[in-house]
């Protein structure tokens, strides 16, 4: 029975967040788009903004969304990315060859050109640098100057009163901006190699200077796909970095994938045939199957349209009976069990499809056979899970 709670209770907490940092500028100077993330107290100060080398242009380009179609049968067997052209076009909607961003390529998404640059904090201002497919957002040096709540490593007391007239006595007054002193239980840090976090992805930079007290760790998130530098970051894929392995739902085909996304695509990136495509949507009866025959053809051919009748009655009932009431997300959950988090007494909507697809009333027989892809009950958990990953709004 307790492992009967435990296993309804996480199958209840389905829920995922999916969170994009949008606060990513590039270094002085370098095509480089870098996220701050200070470790304690104050704002960074930039004084020696990290650099990087431009991104690779080796291998082919990401397969775009718009270029894939259903195939034939004998072409779905293809585990080659198509090609394309070697000469990059800025407007092509894809970043290639020298290009820093491209402004065919809609806002907010991995490459498009930055229209403002937005400083990071006080102690990291930035300004637009260059056009077109050149664009890019870079570091702006910091002047000594008071009131902007910024102490460079260059300035003092005297030219900026944001820097602290009691550095050096021994305490740190973080009302002034300190995060050390010089001498004391909290030494100020001196060199860069003090700030490596061990991380492949970031560049790490000391900010600050121990003359003003305020020395601190920058950790700055490197999103240039580059090859060799043991690092595969956020929107790099294996045809531009080869620091990336091939990763199926990236909307990006790879090496060993017949397709990443799109009409008759499978959750495990094989390529439907044209046929079970064509099948599965003419024999579709609402918003839900219609995506789900184009999104999860092979999972919705297994479930209702198989070699045997019974066993599609059965499958195609659990899912119907999911969808109707609202209940996605897992059989055994709040379709077969209720609200109840242990499921002695289910009363869910769908009980009774799930036992029959099941063939038992006992939670954990139900729970091993809904394991087994080869039943009627494994297939609609199959089904009903590549639903909710690309059809949740038609089918709930």
């Amino acid at each position: 029975m307790l492992r009967a709670a435990l296993l309804v209770a996480g199958c209840l907490l389905l829920a995922r967040c999916h969170v994009y940092d949008e606060k990513v500028s590039a270094g002085k100077g370098s095509s480089s788009a870098v996220r701050a993330e200070a470790d304690s107290g104050r704002a960074p100060l930039i004084d020696e903004p990290a650099t990087s080398t431009p991104a690779s242009d080796e291998g082919p380009v990401p397969d775009g969304p718009a270029s894939r179609a259903p195939r034939s049968d004998d072409d779905a067997g293809s585990a080659e990315p198509p090609s394309r052209s070697s000469v990059p076009r800025c407007g092509d909607g894809e970043v290639n060859g020298a290009e820093k961003c491209d402004p065919g390529i809609p806002d907010g998404q991995q490459g498009a050109c930055p229209r403002a640059c937005p400083s990071l904090e006080a102690c990291v201002p930035r300004v637009l640098n260059g056009s077109g497919c050149q664009a890019e957002c870079v570091l702006r040096e910091v002047s000594c100057q008071g009131g902007d709540q910024c102490c460079p490593g260059k300035c003092t007391k005297e030219n900026d009163s944001d820097c602290s007239a009691k550095c050096g006595d021994g305490l740190v007054q973080e009302s002034q901006g300190e995060t050390c002193e010089p001498e004391g239980d909290t030494p100020c840090l001196r060199s860069a190699a003090q700030c490596d976090d061990g991380d492949p992805c970031t560049q790490d930079s000391l900010m600050g200077s121990p003359a003003n007290c305020n020395t601190r760790c920058a950790h700055l998130a490197s999103r240039d796909a580059k090859a060799g530098d043991g690092c595969c970051p956020e929107g790099a894929s294996a045809n531009n970095d080869n620091d990336c392995k091939p990763r199926c739902g990236n909307n990006v085909r790879e090496a060993g994938e017949a397709c990443d996304g799109g009409p008759g695509c499978e959750p495990d990136c094989k390529q439907a045939t044209a046929s079970d495509l064509q099948r599965c949507t003419e024999s579709a009866k609402n918003d839900c199957e219609r995506c789900a025959c184009v999104n999860c053809t092979g999972t919705e051919v297994a479930c209702r349209m198989g070699p045997q009748a019974e066993s599609n009655t059965l499958c195609g009932g659990v899912i119907g009976c999911m969808h109707e009431n609202e209940c996605v997300g897992n059989p055994l959950a709040s379709c077969y069990c209720g609200t109840t988090l242990i499921c002695g007494l289910p009363y869910g909507a769908c009980k009774m499809q799930v036992e029959a697809a099941g063939k038992s009333t006992d939670f954990e027989d139900l729970y091993d056979t809904m394991s087994d892809r080869n039943t009627p009950l494994g297939r609609a958990a199959s089904a009903d899970l590549c639903r909710i990953t690309r059809c949740l709004s038609e089918c709930r």
